[in-house]
């Protein structure tokens, strides 16, 4: 096929983030050139966890990744610092997805087609010049060198990160990864508590998962440190591999008795973030743009939030182009909180792994000395300030106040800040008003989807605190009960509302 000579927008790459973006931006009416490189891959398992289940429907992919018939992941069974099995199911009941790779990237690459997206399939992008206002792209494919130029590009090519590698940074001394992955079978099924649990189990050497691809197959991956654990030929891999899953107690006896489907292969899986991620007219997304450790089991979760945001960002530049700025400005914030709330996961559940080996310690210091910054609405931070505050004395107290009046009154002070900041409407970015509380190092719009600033201008107009949680679901949206009590009181002890 001929490429288009001009483009809205070209995405370098396919995969997970690449296919995403490419079906939004076409849904919203943009025309959206993707370019391939045709490579084969080893299998490669992934888990999603439920919380992936709203960018999915946001994207508009769900009801195919239903279709598609992958096993619904429930949760976890861990084996972790020496500690007896845990057994962990996903909150409320709820199920994410256990998937190949490669089928994850096929569903999502047939929906960013069907909604028109242009494919170039294999194709390889050489070089990547400026030209004004637009971009120009030489592309190498099967019938000769095409160009193509658009006034936006997305790197989506991964680690490989075409532009985004000039801005990388890489991870701090002592934590390298390798990721190395076989596929097994049992004809009986594992014996497991949870057939559709992702299973996880810590050693000296570092750890050890495995994630349902069938009823009978499983993807079982050690991740290693290569600076420790020597990996040099083929033949010294599978000795190695071997060697390693079978030191595990638990994975290592499920082995045991099952089958190897093919020769183990490695990966990088060394993390690592950019020192830019929005360039002009540019966006790095996903891996492009920082790779997280996968201990998170985040992974997946990141490169659909990168997309949803790089696409939003993108089509809020040809819609409102005089909020292109603040719209960069919140991906890198975004992206940053990415790395920083990884990073500090990473530390945490590396603590609890409890061994003092090379491997763990220096992942346990990484969090100590993290220096990215970030927006306070993006996962970890918000995440971090509601932990905070839910054991923040002041707050705690405000909620017993407010629990044991049969009535209130409560009036807006007028010591309260408010500031303008990004946040997204719909699929545009917008500056909106936010509210500086005490306490909290970032102004803040929303706590556990509670609308602070609407919850402000509401509040003083009831007495009860049930006719007013029934007139915020009228007039904002419905939202679960204790988040809303929550944030009230949070703004009552933070002096935003006071009792009368």
């Amino acid at each position: 096929m001929h490429l288009p000579a001009v483009a809205d927008v070209v995405i370098i790459g396919g995969g997970t983030a690449g296919a995403a973006a490419a079906r939004l931006l076409a849904t919203w009416g943009h025309l959206v050139v993707m370019i391939e490189r045709d490579v084969s891959r080893p299998p490669l398992a992934e888990s999603l966890p439920p919380s992936c289940l709203p960018l999915l429907d946001a994207i508009g992919v769900r009801s195919a990744i239903d279709a598609a018939g992958f096993i619904r992941g429930t949760g976890n069974t861990v084996w972790w610092g020496g500690a007896p099995m845990r057994v962990e199911p996903f909150p409320g009941g709820r199920s994410g997805y256990q998937v190949a790779r490669a089928a994850l990237e096929s569903v999502l690459t047939e929906c960013a087609v069907a909604a028109g997206v242009v494919r170039l399939c294999p194709g390889t992008v050489t070089r990547v010049t400026r030209d004004g206002v637009h971009h120009v792209l030489d592309v190498s494919t099967p019938s000769g060198p095409e160009r193509i130029s658009a006034p936006w590009v997305l790197d989506c090519s991964g680690r490989a990160g075409l532009l985004a590698r000039q801005a990388r940074v890489a991870s701090p001394d002592g934590i390298r990864t390798i990721a190395l992955v076989c596929v097994w079978e049992r004809a009986s099924g594992w014996p497991v508590p949870e057939s559709s649990h992702t299973l996880v189990e810590s050693a000296d050497w570092g750890w050890g998962w495995s994630v349902p691809l069938t009823e009978t197959r499983r993807c079982f991956t050690a991740m290693v440190d290569p600076t420790a654990t020597s990996l040099v030929s083929d033949a010294g891999l599978i000795a190695r591999y071997d060697a390693l899953m079978a030191s595990l107690p638990a994975l290592g006896a499920l082995l045991s008795d099952a089958r190897r489907l093919d020769a183990p292969w490695a990966c990088d899986a060394t993390p690592y973030h950019n020192s830019e991620v929005a360039p002009d007219g540019a966006l790095f997304v996903g891996d492009a743009a920082s790779m997280i450790d996968p201990l998170s089991s985040f992974g997946v979760k990141k490169a659909l939030a990168s997309a949803w945001l790089a696409a939003v960002v993108v089509h809020t530049a040809f819609v409102t182009p005089e909020h292109t700025a603040l719209a960069r400005a919140l991906f890198r914030e975004r992206e940053a909180a990415y790395v920083r709330s990884a990073s500090h996961a990473l530390s945490d559940v590396s603590r609890e792994a409890g061994r003092a080996e090379p491997f763990w310690s220096a992942r346990a210091a990484a969090g100590e000395h993290d220096d990215t910054s970030g927006d306070l609405q993006a996962d970890g931070r918000a995440a971090d300030a509601v932990s905070q505050l839910r054991q923040d004395a002041d707050v705690l107290a405000a909620f017993a106040q407010l629990r044991e009046a049969p009535s209130i009154l409560l009036r807006e002070s007028p010591d309260v800040e408010r500031e303008r900041r990004a946040v997204v409407r719909g699929n545009v970015v917008v500056p909106d008003v936010h509210l500086r509380l005490p306490g909290l190092s970032e102004s803040v719009r929303y706590l556990r989807d509670v609308d602070l600033v609407a919850l402000l201008e509401l509040a003083p107009r009831h007495r009860d605190v049930g006719a007013m949680y029934a007139d915020y679901a009228r007039a904002v949206g419905a939202v679960a009960l204790p988040d809303f009590l929550g944030a009230l009181s949070v703004l009552v002890a933070k002096g935003a509302l006071r009792l009368a």
